[in-house]
């Protein structure tokens, strides 16, 4: 591998991100992208942090110390395009809202000292806004202009069009996860034949957790032989409410509403489930890492068509994808892979191929830094 040539000014690579906390999917994999020792051996890097908010219920509201915060930023930013002079700077920009007019009012001064951006899109939302609201365009166009762009599928590129013909340069990147190679760490649980189901997320009705109840309760009425742990902490319905409404439809024998878990706990869980379920309907959903998780894990998976999910997800080879909102026919997809195991092991074992092929770490670290590269020139 080439060390890095701190003497060439393409060298010189400023990274502007959210970084955890709080955690959520794009802060994880800026986290990774900052921590990459393949991008760090090539670049000299500094970090501007996205730092306004502690935690997810944060995000989208307006306090004084996000302003606040907001000013240093802008502060920092000056000295920093002034002394470091990048020749690159990797933007994770928010893709709508106040967010966006904020990142816009950076890229702004950005543009000012003639450095080259690469932004990096974890979301969706730019046709919507403007959409919403016409003048928007004005705004995105002037902002986009002349910068290349990462997303991360090609079938989200359609949020580009309004400006896509003003722009560099256009990539696409899958997310990549860390391999979890420590096997030692999981152990496997003897369920007595039963199929274990597992859900992983914040228990966000948008998210489909109550789609899944209801697809759980049908599924018990039918006496079918299943387990299913919910794994997640709370959002607008919260651990205790969806642990009476378990108890109230008497699932309790069938039905574990976890909580939050983490690192190898959460690891455990998915380790010893064979279908993960995620029949989110959230309006922003773009490329779930939890979906990734599953599947490196040998879960089938079963979802609906939001975001990317469609590419990952390839009816019939490696998981279902049902309509969202739809908990019958979400039952009956379950009910599918519980009595045809051989077609469940089939999508397992896909999955872990598919996940090794596709989804590392280290294919996504590579792939950025080609991003990087290009965009520089």
């Amino acid at each position: 591998m080439k060390k890095k040539n701190l003497s060439k000014p393409h060298n010189k690579l400023l990274f502007i991100v959210q970084l955890p906390p709080p955690v959520h999917g794009a802060s994880m994999m800026n986290k990774f992208v900052v921590e990459s020792s393949l991008i760090n051996n090539e670049y000299d890097l500094k970090v501007l942090p996205l730092k306004f908010v502690d935690r997810i219920d944060q995000i989208g509201s307006f306090s004084w110390k996000k302003a606040w915060l907001s000013i240093m930023f802008v502060y920092n930013l000056v000295l920093t395009l002034t002394k470091f002079k990048p020749n690159l700077v990797y933007y994770t920009i928010a893709p709508f809202g106040n967010a966006f007019l904020r990142d816009a009012f950076f890229v702004f001064i950005i543009k000012l000292f003639r450095s080259k951006i690469l932004f990096h899109l974890h979301g969706k939302g730019i046709k919507n806004s403007i959409q919403k609201k016409p003048w928007m365009k004005t705004l995105y166009r002037q902002t986009f202009q002349k910068t290349s762009v990462i997303h991360l599928s090609q079938s989200l590129l359609y949020d580009l069009d309004p400006f896509i013909s003003t722009l560099s340069n256009i990539f696409v990147v899958p997310n990549g996860i860390p391999e979890i190679n420590d096997w030692e760490a999981c152990t496997k649980v003897k369920h007595q034949d039963k199929v274990q189901i597992i859900y992983l997320s914040n228990l966000d009705t948008t998210k489909g957790v109550l789609v899944l109840f209801e697809a759980l309760k049908i599924l018990n009425s039918e006496h079918i032989n299943f387990e299913a742990n919910i794994i997640g902490n709370s959002s607008d319905i919260t651990i205790n409410n969806l642990k009476n409404l378990v108890k109230a439809s008497k699932l309790n024998d069938k039905v574990k509403v976890v909580g939050p878990k983490y690192s190898y706990e959460k690891y455990q869980y998915l380790f010893n489930a064979d279908i993960f379920v995620f029949p989110t309907y959230y309006e922003n959903e773009c490329f779930p890492l939890s979906i990734l998780e599953a599947m490196q894990m040998g879960n089938a998976i079963i979802s609906t068509n939001n975001g990317a999910i469609k590419e990952i997800v390839v009816e019939g080879e490696n998981g279902f994808i049902v309509e969202q909102k739809n908990p019958v026919a979400l039952s009956i997809k379950i009910k599918e892979l519980i009595n045809n195991r051989k077609l469940l092991n089939n999508m397992k074992s896909n999955n872990k191929k598919k996940y090794k092929d596709l989804y590392t770490l280290q294919n996504f670290e590579k792939s950025i830094l080609e991003c990087i590269e290009r965009a520089s020139i």
